[in-house]
């Protein structure tokens, strides 16, 4: 099969996978669980700074507001802001820069890294197990093959991700308009646009895992627990291989880390030359799984 072939089948099996979701509401679905966990947090985020700006206008001695936005620089220059922000990043010293975009937007970046490798992994894993449990699958098989229907699944995925991942964004950007005073809606919008958008880039070989979960399992169900657990365990596992200190636990930490998907979210902080680097690397994982995937659907007998 040529390359275009290739490409011709992925986008044909991405938008099958489309066009499915939205048949079988699992599209909806993920739209208001990203909708409501995004306008969650943003809400609690906004009174958290409301908090903090009446306790800078009572040292102010001016008249504090319901809402946060006549003090928000003043807020900026927060101590408790400033450790917030940093603990964020993970690197105190990319505070000034990150103060730079509105608050929203830098939260935004913070809970996409961390709830959108669930997201992606759980959404992703019972794309092909259905298919192969009700042998639906074979049918598809007969017109293209296992690869591009691994990598279009996966195409179709990420695309419902993105959308998914805009409208909780513009859920934040209403929410900041109508509870913020003082913001400028063209800031707000261009800085959620792009910090939310890299936090889309950790989410890309979280949900080849989950599909590579669903190629090796004939069940939705047990796909989406691997895919929980794999997303969870690559955390817990990040997080020991980083408190190692001394050899051999160094080497092997050296070794296995490059490997995770969470040791490359430093650059979608930093921007830049770093971001490009970290960006084409996430790409890189994701095709990585896409391999493991493809190996699991060939050798299945379906």
């Amino acid at each position: 099969m040529t390359t275009v072939l290739s490409a011709r089948d992925v986008g044909l099996v991405a938008r099958f996978e489309l066009l499915r979701a939205l048949r079988t509401w699992r599209a909806l679905a993920l739209l208001v669980v990203h909708l409501v966990a995004h306008v969650g947090v943003a809400y609690v985020f906004i009174e958290a700074l409301a908090a903090v700006e009446t306790g800078l206008a009572e040292q102010l001695g001016v008249p504090a507001t319901r809402w946060p936005g006549p003090l928000l620089d003043e807020v900026r220059r927060s101590e408790q802001i400033r450790d917030l922000v940093g603990g964020f990043a993970g690197d105190p010293a990319l505070v000034d820069a990150l103060l730079g975009w509105p608050l929203l937007a830098v939260l935004e970046l913070w809970f996409g890294l961390v709830l959108g490798p669930f997201l992606a992994a759980t959404a992703a894993a019972e794309t092909i197990a259905l298919d192969v449990r009700s042998r639906a699958i074979r049918y598809e098989a007969l017109r293209t093959g296992r690869t591009e229907l691994v990598v279009g699944r996966w195409v179709g995925q990420v695309a419902l991700l993105a959308v998914a991942q805009g409208v909780a964004l513009l859920g934040v950007w209403t929410l900041g308009m109508l509870l913020m005073v003082g913001q400028s809606p063209v800031a707000l919008g261009a800085g959620l646009a792009v910090l939310g958008g890299r936090a889309l880039l950790l989410s890309l070989p979280f949900a080849a895992l989950g599909i590579a979960c669903s190629c090796w399992t004939a069940s939705a169900a047990w796909a989406r627990v691997l895919a929980l657990s794999a997303a969870a365990g690559s955390w817990v596992l990040y997080g020991i291989l980083r408190l190692a200190e001394d050899p051999p636990w160094t080497w092997l930490s050296d070794a296995l880390v490059p490997l995770l998907p969470q040791a490359w979210s430093h650059g979608l902080w930093t921007g830049g030359g770093e971001l490009a680097l970290s960006s084409a690397v996430l790409v890189c994982l994701s095709l990585l799984g896409l391999g493991v995937a493809t190996l699991g659907l060939v050798r299945r007998d379906l």
